[in-house]
């Protein structure tokens, strides 16, 4: 009995023994496991905690968080510690976690583009007023569809301009080589030698009656008579020799200037012709408008929601059919292809006339010699030399003196003369004015600067190319402003230059927003040059001391006064950028106000006069603007839509199509440095957090070694701690 009673004691013991031993695992486990969630929740807080201070500055003036102030290993291990400590809890510590090591680690630097770009993003998400630039792109919009057509049709036009003159120059060239054959004739001794009455072949034929006539009775003279006749018979041979030797060469002479004009007469035609055939191409395809254009993108985008097409501009539209019609007008620019030929065959005929005078000429000096050889009286050279003469005179008449033939061709080619001398008119004005905006343009670049301008200028490249290296970036070329001679060639151009505007605004609506946000932002924290400043250069009634308002020249072409200008173009220098936004507005305004000068000049009729007075209506009326725009700030749109538009709206639409994205994210990184000092890519704005705690193991540290080892649980058991390390990351966005 005894014995059994034992056993119920020894197996009590076991069963007790089992399970104190499961109970004394789970509590173990259960401090871990809440050790791990306060390790996590502490990492946590202390990461937070460093990302708490911030940089002050850089938050208010322009929107961004960077990690400044306290150092952060610092902040993080306070964190830790007062968590751990337990202050301001319970009396009761249950779990006596111990801070092993911590530190953290910095992560997304603010210097780089992506982290950059997307604090901006983040920024003006919720403050961009992207439904004003929306506004300011669909006040352009209904006149997209007249610059489509305005553009096609200055385009074609100063095509053909060119074309056009260069044919006429040609067919001048033409006929001015048919003048100076006929002109070398009648200066050659041709014209003394056959029409003189007294000398030349009339002193031949006049004279051979009696040259016969002294050798006939040559046999009954006596010898003092005779030596007389000798005499008289001598001095008729020297006059006919001479004569006849003068009027071969002469007439050799002139054949071969006749033949060599013909040459170039007929290359000129030739060369006429080929650009003849380019002007038929180009009005073969002048009614094709500016498919595909920039233009034909922002006409056909639909409206952007919350964007309304400005007040003032509603409903308004450019009759596009008005500058089709001068595109209709452009046949009369083609010439028949049988015009050519015609003209070919007139010059080569003009050879021919003078052929038949050198053959006459040939023919009588042959009859002339047989006639002095063979002594006969039978023979008569006056039919000869009045048929010379005939010859001659009819050659004069055609190419000399009335010059039929060669004024019936002057006419022709002077069929557009009073129209081309009003056109030649015009364009001089439009030279006149393009060489006043060239000065003025050119003035804005030529503002004095000072070193210390210069300097900021240099420090800002030098930040801007090791920002765009650290990114692996590629800098863009750029090159300044270009101011050609020829008005035409600048209107196509601006016309060109806003057409890949105007497709650069489409594709923004469309496809980047981004875009948008990052132009906002940069009209939201940087300066511009306020136009005023430049107010004596383009306004002649302007003080002279108003242009210096703000300080000196050097003073007012500090990086500070055009941050957004060297955004929106990146030029290294004090007047670069400032030359290069007011020739792009001025380009905008020519495009915009050669446009209009198409539609009030339709009426003159002639395509290339109507071209020319749109050019001196462009530049006069785009003149105007740019008094407006630096007198009172801003200057109407246009006739057909009457919105004001700001210095500061053209650079924020400028903004949309220039540069690449890294370009001008580099290039604001680079004035917030030189702003502030800093250098954004030591600034993070992100970190990671890593600490190492262990807490006490109350019962079997060395079966939760074991388990995990196992890798039942992260961590590790050292001695009767468990160990284990917490990694936390955060950051601004």
């Amino acid at each position: 009995m005894r014995e059994d009673k034992g056993s119920v004691s020894v197996y009590f013991i076991i069963i007790t023994a089992f399970i104190f031993l499961f109970n004394a695992l789970f509590i173990d486990y259960a401090r871990i496991a809440a050790m791990n969630l306060q390790l996590e929740l502490s990492a946590r807080a202390g990461v937070r905690s460093v990302l708490s201070a911030y940089d002050e500055q850089l938050y208010e003036k322009y929107g961004l968080f960077g990690r400044g102030g306290t150092d952060g290993n610092s902040i993080f291990n306070q964190v830790l510690d007062e968590r751990f400590s337990g202050e301001n809890q319970a009396a009761v510590q249950w779990l006596d976690i111990k801070r092993e090591a911590a530190h953290i680690n910095t992560a997304q630097l603010l210097g780089t583009h992506s982290v950059f770009e997307r604090q901006v993003l983040e920024e003006m998400k919720y403050k961009a007023p992207i439904d004003f630039t929306i506004e300011l792109i669909n006040r352009f919009r209904p006149l997209a569809e007249g610059l489509k057509e305005a553009a096609a049709t200055v385009d074609v036009l100063d095509n053909i301009r060119k074309l056009f003159d260069e044919r006429e120059r040609k067919l001048d060239q033409a006929l001015k080589l048919q003048r100076t054959s006929a002109q070398s004739v009648k200066s050659s001794s041709l014209a003394t030698l056959i029409e003189n009455g007294q000398e030349g072949v009339a002193a031949i034929a006049n004279g051979y009656p009696s040259y016969i006539s002294m050798m006939q009775s040559l046999p009954y003279v006596d010898a003092k008579d005779a030596y007389y006749i000798f005499q008289a018979i001598n001095s008729y041979q020297q006059t006919v020799n001479t004569t006849l030797n003068e009027l071969q060469a002469a007439s050799r002479e002139q054949a071969e200037a006749h033949r060599a004009n013909r040459e170039k007469a007929k290359q000129a035609i030739h060369e006429a012709a080929a650009l003849n055939e380019q002007i038929r191409d180009i009005v073969g395809k002048s009614g094709q408008s500016a498919a595909g254009s920039g233009y034909e993108a922002l006409h056909r985008q639909e409206a952007t929601e919350g964007g309304q097409i400005g007040q003032g501009a509603t409903g308004v539209r450019v009759e596009s059919d008005d500058l089709k019609d001068i595109r209709s007008n452009l046949n009369d620019y083609v010439i028949d292809n049988g015009w050519f030929e015609h003209y070919h065959e007139e010059i080569e005929k003009q050879v021919r006339d003078y052929d038949a005078i050198q053959s006459q000429i040939n023919d009588f000096v042959q009859k002339v010699r047989i006639a002095i050889d063979s002594q006969e009286a039978s023979f008569s050279l006056s039919h000869d030399v009045s048929s010379l003469r005939q010859t001659f005179s009819t050659y004069k008449q055609n190419y000399i003196n009335s010059a039929s033939v060669l004024s019936d061709r002057e006419q022709e080619l002077n069929r557009t003369v009073k129209a081309d001398k009003e056109r030649k008119e015009q364009e001089k004005k439009a030279e006149s004015k393009w060489s006043e905006a060239r000065g003025l343009l050119k003035k804005v670049n030529a503002l004095p600067d000072t070193k210390e301008a210069s300097d900021q200028f240099e420090q800002l490249r030098q930040r801007f190319e090791d920002n765009m290296r650290l990114n692996g970036a590629v800098s863009e070329p750029s090159g300044g402003p270009e101011y050609g001679n020829d008005p035409s060639e600048q209107a196509a151009k601006a016309m060109n230059s806003l057409g890949s505007m105007f497709g650069g605004l489409a594709d923004s609506l469309e496809k980047v927003m981004e875009a948008l946000y990052l132009g906002e932002y940069g009209h939201a924290r940087f300066a511009f040059f306020e136009p005023e400043r430049l107010r004596s250069i383009f306004d002649k009634n302007a003080d002279n001391s108003e242009g210096q308002s703000g300080g000196s020249g050097g003073t007012m072409l500090e990086v500070s006064n055009q941050e957004l200008e060297y955004i929106v173009y990146g030029f290294h220098h004090p007047t670069s950028n400032l030359a290069a936004a007011y020739s792009e507005i001025f380009a905008v305004r020519v495009a915009i106000r050669t446009m209009e000068g198409l539609i009030e000049c339709k009426s003159m009729g002639h395509p290339l006069l109507v071209l020319a007075a749109a050019i001196v209506y462009g530049l006069e009326k785009s003149l105007e603007d740019m008094i407006s725009l630096v007198k009172d700030g801003s200057a109407p749109l246009s006739k057909y839509a009457v919105v004001p538009i700001r210095y500061e709206d053209y650079l924020r639409l400028f903004m949309l199509i220039h540069g690449s994205r890294e370009a001008k994210l580099g290039r604001i990184i680079a004035l917030i440095e030189q702003k502030t000092g800093y250098r954004l890519m030591h600034m993070p704005t992100g970190v990671s957090g890593e600490v190492t705690g262990s807490v006490n193991l109350w019962f079997l540290p060395g079966i939760m070694k074991q388990l995990a080892t196992a890798g039942f649980f992260n961590g590790k058991v050292v001695g009767k701690r468990y160990e284990t390390t917490k990694t936390m990351a955060w950051s601004y966005l």
